[in-house]
């Protein structure tokens, strides 16, 4: 192991020398060594490239940890470290496993999270893979989801914290682009389209509406009734969007993409004074808007400006 090197995206992407084009080539090659998780986790390419890379590279909370041999990337696990401390991706070149990489990856990933149990999940067909781990370092397996991410596969929780431990100190934000925000409020959408699923344990519950781009806004809520999970065909069908007349753009939308989903909106609320970014910005300078969806922590000075809106 001597000759294997760790390193941190962020700190290189900090480091002065580092220059953009640089950066791209490192971070574009730790892509292509985890490309082939594409078959278990067809949305990846998405992720990594459009949230978990530049929340990295704009400190936000994630980490991408890379194991060096010899010039050349070898490993790498992608991490959040956020209230929920979770090891999003661990993947080891074939050619290099079973020479310590992952445990040292797994071991390096503890000190940045400060835990040794991180929330994480693995495809049923992986499984076996991850048993010495499991067994190496006390992971319990918390929950297990029907079709999360393929069709007929299951997604293996462990770790997780659940249920009332969980929603009863956070909140969770839903971000939409304003055009949308508004048709959910008129009574003309009653369904929001995602590309992967909300968690479980939000389904009957409250969600607040950060609506993006031109309002910047928190304006309502809602609570999501159902979550519907389909091919493009059948989420069109069930939402009610195969006879509307703006079909084309759920269409575009879900363009390339195997797993769609339709949040079935249940009670919708819209409040009479909206909360702005720029005012919640003014009793916390750090908040961070999500592209798709996040929690206030109770801890948060907004956590009960937000639960008070009306």
């Amino acid at each position: 192991m001597n000759d294997i090197k760790l390193h941190l995206l962020s700190e290189y992407a900090a480091n002065t020398q580092s220059d953009n084009q640089d950066l791209s080539r490192i971070s574009y090659e730790i892509y292509l060594l985890t490309e082939e998780i594409l078959k278990d986790y067809p949305q990846h390419k998405e992720w990594y490239f459009n949230k978990h890379l530049p929340f990295v590279l704009q400190n936000k909370n994630r980490e991408i940890l890379f194991a060096v041999k010899h010039n050349e990337i070898c490993g790498v696990a992608f991490l959040k470290n956020e209230e929920e401390k979770k090891l999003c991706t661990l993947f080891v070149k074939r050619s290099e496993r079973g020479k310590g990489i992952g445990k040292a990856l797994i071991e390096k990933a503890f000190e940045i999270l400060g835990t040794t149990k991180p929330v994480l999940s693995v495809s049923q067909d992986n499984l076996t893979k991850l048993r010495k781990y499991i067994k190496r370092y006390g992971w319990k397996q918390t929950s297990q989801i029907k079709n999360k991410y393929i069709n007929g596969k299951n997604e293996i929780y462990f770790n997780e914290k659940r249920g009332k431990e969980i929603m009863e100190n956070k909140i969770a934000i839903i971000s939409i682009m304003s055009y949308y925000a508004r048709q959910i409020f008129a009574g003309t959408k009653g369904f929001e389209f995602r590309k992967s699923s909300i968690r479980e344990e939000d389904v009957g519950k409250t969600m607040y509406v950060y609506s993006a781009k031109d309002d910047k806004a928190i304006i309502g809520s809602f609570v999501v009734k159902k979550v519907h999970k389909g091919n493009l065909q059948q989420i069109l069908k069930i939402s009610g969007y195969d006879k509307r007349s703006d079909r084309d753009e759920i269409e575009r939308y879900f363009a390339n993409s195997q797993n769609c989903y339709a949040l079935e909106l249940g009670e919708v609320k819209k409040f009479k004074t909206p909360l702005s970014l720029k005012d919640m910005r003014e009793v916390d300078s750090k908040i961070s808007l999500p592209q798709y969806w996040a929690y206030i922590k109770s801890t948060s000075p907004l956590f009960e400006m937000i639960k008070n809106l009306k």
